[in-house]
């Protein structure tokens, strides 16, 4: 079966509902601190790791290159 061979993971950065409430006109810091309590994490459910230090981001840059993932997002804590 295909999903043994090579199993779905799916990776969260942002959530734009939960339920029939739609919370984008919320800040990114509020619906990132939401999707931490909503997603439960596991083998193949996971989150993508968030950070405010700038040389931190600066090294996942370099060590995501050639690594297989798509890349970063940077988004304004207090953006909508």
């Amino acid at each position: 079966m295909l999903a043994e061979q090579t199993p779905a993971a799916f990776v969260a950065f942002d959530v734009l509902a939960v339920g029939d409430e739609a919370v984008l006109d919320r800040p990114f810091a509020e619906r990132r601190a939401l999707l931490d309590q909503i997603v439960s994490v596991g083998p193949q459910v996971h989150l993508t790791p968030i950070t405010a230090d700038r040389s931190e981001a600066e090294e996942w840059f370099r060590t995501v290159e050639g690594a297989g993932l798509d890349g970063l997002i940077a988004k304004d804590p207090a953006g909508v």
